[in-house]
């Protein structure tokens, strides 16, 4: 299986100071989308041609992640997610919550999207300080707000914390928000990693055990693991019986398709990604 990166847009409300990702206007289509996984470049979902030089082998897409930019400013989201429901492909889009008027209003256009789609919303901090110091905005209550209507609509909610030296006092209080809410909550301390970085994760990892002694064993399972060689700290937090059909929301693939805003295509194993082609070529 193939794991699509869909930079779906450049743009964003926020100004994250680590933040890889250029700001722009450039905006993927559904047209461009639709072609990427039906014409141009796959043939009924499954690659033709993949890493140069290696033996020939089918790779089906499997998992689509659609991020940015922030993807609610993208006009025709509600529209890809439309088509990946209608095609039931899982995917998840990575939203800061600000504007989750496009994406809950998604559900009115096809009912069936919130099977294939999980969202995870990032959330950095729950005071405003430490959120606006951050993401560069002052948008901390717009941001819980958003994310209490997302989960409302959407059952496969999680939050994502990318972890800092500044936001390590936070987490007992998100994880305090993510069980009022009853959604899971991801921490992933924030790479590459430097020495000072090393220190942030066994700080980390001291902090969420703290945070464990809020939850109890009927609504909490705690799990740690490695992607791409990246420690990550979830909180499964159950609306049901079954949590964990929540877990795991985005398996790690080795291959990946990464489409950034600007049509250029980068073809990847785990994290080493190197340049492909533009979808303008086909």
């Amino acid at each position: 299986m193939v794991k699509l990166i869909l930079d779906i847009t450049n743009k964003c409300n926020l100004s994250c100071r680590d933040c890889p990702i250029p700001k722009g206007q450039n905006m993927l289509t559904l047209k461009d989308v639709r072609e990427l996984l039906e014409s141009k470049l796959l043939v009924s979902g499954t690659l033709d041609t993949w890493l140069a030089g290696s033996p020939p082998k089918t790779a089906r897409i499997g998992w689509v992640d659609i991020s940015g930019g922030e993807p609610t400013l993208n006009p025709e989201l509600g529209k890809m997610l439309d088509y990946f429901a209608q095609k039931e492909l899982a995917n998840m889009v990575s939203t800061n919550a600000i504007f989750p008027e496009p994406l809950v209003s998604s559900l009115d256009i096809n009912p069936d999207i919130n099977i294939f789609t999980f969202v995870q919303v990032s959330l950095p901090a729950v005071d405003r300080k430490i959120y606006a110091s951050i993401t560069g905005q002052d948008f901390e209550e717009m941001a819980e707000k958003g994310l209490e209507k997302i989960a409302a609509q959407f059952v496969k909610t999680h939050i994502k914390v990318i972890l800092r030296q500044e936001n390590l006092g936070q987490i007992q209080d998100i994880v305090r928000l993510a069980k009022f809410m009853h959604i899971p909550v991801v921490f992933q301390p924030a790479i590459p990693f430097d020495s000072k970085s090393m220190i942030d994760v066994f700080q980390a990892s001291v902090e969420i055990e703290a945070a464990k002694s809020l939850l109890d064993f009927h609504d909490v399972y705690f799990k740690y693991k490695q992607v791409e060689r990246c420690p990550v700290y979830s909180i499964f937090i159950s609306r049901d019986e079954k949590p964990e059909q929540m877990a795991d929301s985005c398996p790690f693939r080795e291959d990946i398709i990464y489409v950034t805003a600007d049509k250029k295509i980068i073809k990847g194993q785990g994290c080493q990604f190197s340049y492909y082609l533009s979808l303008e070529q086909g």
